[in-house]
């Protein structure tokens, strides 16, 4: 039986998320959208319960704590997964177009 882990969006996560619908409801005037991609994010977020290994290791961030990327749109959900505690711990959500690996 696969154990369920638990789902973590840490601080930074959670302000990257606040600054992305902040853009969409304000700069673009689309507070639904806004929202929609607030739902969207956590729900998808919280699906890394299960499985959350099917993502490939994309990077190891000083900490030796292997980054994951989970695509959602034009955006990607960065996450490592902590065994021991059987923890998913979301650090970032950031827009694709970036240069995502330097924000490691």
């Amino acid at each position: 039986m696969a154990s369920t882990f638990s789902v973590v969006l840490t601080f930074r996560a959670r302000k990257d998320m606040d600054n992305i619908c902040i853009y969409m409801a304000e700069r673009l005037s689309n507070p639904a959208a806004a929202s929609r991609f607030s739902d969207g994010v956590t729900s998808s977020a919280k699906s890394l319960s299960s499985f959350p290994k099917r993502y490939r290791v994309r990077k190891k961030n000083r900490k030796g704590q292997e980054i994951r990327y989970m695509p959602f749109g034009n955006f990607v959900i960065m996450y490592y997964v902590d065994d021991a505690s059987l923890t998913v711990n979301v650090i970032r959500v950031v827009y694709a177009g970036r240069n995502i690996d330097a924000m490691i």
